[in-house]
């Protein structure tokens, strides 16, 4: 996008995608941005919008985390479109509960896709007891318990899910 400063750095791969926005967020003084994505579907060509950010990330952020998601709620609810909220969202279990009450308050009928649809036996997308490049480097001796957190999330405004995987757990061939 053209001016926009590098900083963090996420992205979307969309093979429909029509209006393309990076939206600022000025939340607690820093200038923070989100993507959104309006795109359609590939079956039926119905209008959908994508919305990523990389949320705070520390547990001392938790307001602020919580602030950005609802934000990207709202973002998403104003579109008029069925959307999806997705990403390295940072977000805890209490807190993702939070936000969706808030959202369900006003109206805006936003889902967990995972809860409704993933395997709840490979559900962790910061799992230090599986992660093998986290092992490798002897960094697991350093804690007394490898923790497993959900960190990475998607939310739906549409449909329901059948199936929700988490792909991307087996490391890459070396060469």
């Amino acid at each position: 996008v053209q001016g926009f400063p590098l900083g963090l750095v996420w992205g979307m791969l969309a093979s429909r995608a029509g209006e393309i926005r990076v939206l600022s967020w000025n939340l607690d003084g820093l200038d923070e941005r989100f993507l959104h994505v309006h795109a359609r579907t590939l079956d039926t060509d119905t209008p959908l919008s994508l919305l990523t950010s990389h949320l705070e990330s520390t547990k001392q952020c938790a307001d602020e985390r919580k602030r950005q998601l609802m934000t990207l709620f709202e973002e998403a609810a104003s579109s008029g479109r069925p959307a999806l909220v997705g990403g390295d969202l940072n977000i805890r279990d209490p807190e993702a509960k939070e936000c969706l009450q808030y959202a369900s308050q006003r109206g805006w009928a936003f889902h967990d896709a995972w809860e409704q649809a993933g395997d709840q036996d490979s559900r962790w997308t910061f799992d230090m007891q599986t992660n093998v490049n986290f092992k490798s480097r002897g960094a697991g001796s350093l804690l007394r318990c490898a923790p497993r957190i959900r960190f990475d999330r998607v939310y739906a405004s549409c449909g329901t899910f059948a199936d929700f995987e988490l792909g991307g757990t087996q490391p890459l061939a070396q060469g």
